[in-house]
């Protein structure tokens, strides 16, 4: 296994970038197919990603290389070779999340929300200090609707590397400016930046609180929830923001909560005994959830999202409630991998491990049963 192997998400769930020190590559979700490799030379990064179906990356540069997180984000173009601006800020970046509209930056103590047309305005939240930084951010409704069924396609720049497609859609961005984002700065009015599209999701200013906040204009909210005793360990948001899934340090339970009525409606039972949460996954209309931990097993949820969203009144057994509800599936990997998963669609899921195995499973939820589709490699070339 390949310990400093850095995995990560696209924000439309199209594409997984595996990050090895100085060297990004790209891979399709669904096939696993690699898109292209790109070696920043004499640059290590601490986090990278691909920003929708662009040839843009998201990257954290870290120019000491005796340090583990760098202080600045960078969007960088794969066809002119070049960074297109940077941001920088006063505190290490722990952890950054990105959607069509807005870019979320975790600090070591706070977090800000920018938005990609005019990176100049800002709006803080002071959040308790983390080692590597919790953060989420639902997509844009609208744009996941629009982009959802682009297949990504490729070209040859030269032999050894290759490029996205560039979308119509891509985010606005103002090129060439580079600015310095102080954490004192004075906080500004959410109004500034509230419009349809994210919701998002940071720990609060104590343990095991979450904090969510809607940039809706039909559905402003911004609520406080006490969702565990101990530390929040993973949180993970629905697809339209409207229910957060978050697990502790003891990753016993899952716990899922409104959004904009900050209750809790599900209680899950991953296991009895402690375990580290890697990941959680939901499927595209909610009625799947997935999580993977330090157990080696992805346990697969029954979610009956739709009569929540009807209003109508879920039925709970008392068991159900004190223990909580017991997982639908479970897939056996081994203990000392790491593992994340992701739903493409509603029904298929992709588990991709740190050993550098990529899974596919289909769920059929009618007759009970769940089968592997796929397993392939994305050997890394050490």
């Amino acid at each position: 296994m390949e310990s400093n192997l850095v995995i990560t998400l696209n924000p439309l769930f199209s594409h997984f970038t595996v990050l090895q020190s100085n060297t990004l590559h790209v891979y399709d979700l669904a096939t696993c197919r690699l898109l292209l490799s790109r070696e920043f030379e004499s640059l290590k990064l601490s986090y990278a990603t691909v920003l929708g179906e662009t040839n843009l990356f998201v990257v954290v540069p870290v120019w000491n290389k005796n340090l583990n997180y760098g202080k600045s984000v960078m969007i960088y173009d794969d066809i002119q070779d070049t960074s297109v601006l940077e941001i920088e800020f006063d505190q290490e970046i722990k952890q950054i999340k990105c959607s069509h509209e807005r870019l979320l930056v975790c600090c070591s103590s706070r977090v800000f929300v920018l938005e990609f047309n005019c990176l100049h305005s800002q709006f803080q939240f002071k959040t308790c200090k983390t080692i590597g930084g919790l953060i989420d951010i639902s997509p844009s409704h609208s744009y996941l609707l629009q982009n959802r069924s682009v297949a990504p396609q490729t070209k040859n720049k030269s032999k050894k590397n290759k490029t996205l497609s560039t979308s119509s859609s891509s985010p606005s961005i103002s090129k060439n400016k580079k600015k310095l984002i102080k954490t004192n700065n004075e906080k500004r009015s959410s109004q500034s930046l509230l419009r349809e599209g994210d919701v998002i999701a940071l720990l609060g200013n104590t343990t095991g609180e979450i904090r969510i906040v809607s940039f809706a204009e039909r559905c402003l909210f911004n609520n406080k929830i006490v969702a565990h005793d101990h530390a929040i360990e993973f949180m993970k948001l629905n697809f339209d923001g409207s229910l957060i899934a978050t697990g502790s340090s003891k990753g016993t339970l899952i716990r899922v909560f409104e959004t904009h009525s900050a209750s809790q409606v599900f209680q899950l039972r991953r296991g009895s005994k402690k375990a580290r949460i890697f990941s959680i996954a939901w499927n595209q209309d909610s009625s799947l959830l997935a999580t993977t931990s330090s157990t080696g097993t992805v346990h697969i949820f029954l979610i009956p999202f739709n009569k929540i969203k009807e209003g109508k009144k879920v039925i709970t057994k008392r068991k159900e409630k004190i223990f909580g509800k017991k997982s639908l599936f479970k897939i056996k990997f081994p203990k000392e991998e790491i593992y994340s998963c992701e739903f493409v669609g509603s029904y298929d899921l992709i588990i991709v491990g740190m050993n550098q195995k990529h899974s596919r499973y289909e769920i059929n939820v009618s007759t009970n049963s769940i089968k592997k589709i796929s397993e392939s490699c994305f050997g890394i070339e050490k």
